[in-house]
């Protein structure tokens, strides 16, 4: 059976997850460039290594409140298919290593939209969300941050 391996963060008090072949690097929070008109969840863009990436408060975006940047406040990097983004989350806490069955299907009733979640698995009796961050933005969304990615 093949084994999964998730990459554990906080978004407020509660524990959610992303795999871990989503993500392209976790940084710490660098100084973000705002953008004018944008969603108050786009917090505008950085400068990773000559490239230009957009930064997505997620908290805000899956409507659990705005993020305050910490000493734990981590921006996590993905590549999607033809974009790099990053997400501010309050803390990135493990990597959690876990057979692929460990995966279940989301339930019914969340706060989070379901489109933006994968699965949930069971940890010391607790639930957490696995989101799917490639799915956290709409394609109108996406096409948003190239353009503004293509404008600097």
């Amino acid at each position: 059976m093949a084994a999964t391996q998730l990459v554990l963060f906080n978004l407020g008090d509660d524990e959610y997850g992303v795999n871990i072949l989503d993500v392209q690097e976790i940084i710490k929070p660098q100084e973000v460039t705002k953008v004018p008109d944008n969603p108050e969840f786009i917090e505008g863009i950085i400068n990773l290594r000559g490239t230009v990436v957009p930064i997505i408060d997620l908290k805000s975006r899956v409507g659990l409140g705005d993020t305050d940047i910490t000493d734990d406040t981590r921006f996590i990097i993905l590549n999607t298919d033809d974009q790099t983004i990053g997400f501010i989350v309050d803390s990135v806490k493990e990597i959690l290593r876990l057979e692929e069955d460990a995966l279940k299907e989301i339930p019914e009733i969340t706060k989070i939209n379901k489109d933006y979640i994968d699965s949930v698995v069971e940890r010391k009796g607790k639930l957490i969300i696995v989101f799917d961050l490639k799915k956290v933005l709409s394609v109108q969304e996406m096409d948003l941050l190239k353009n503004e990615v293509t404008a600097e």
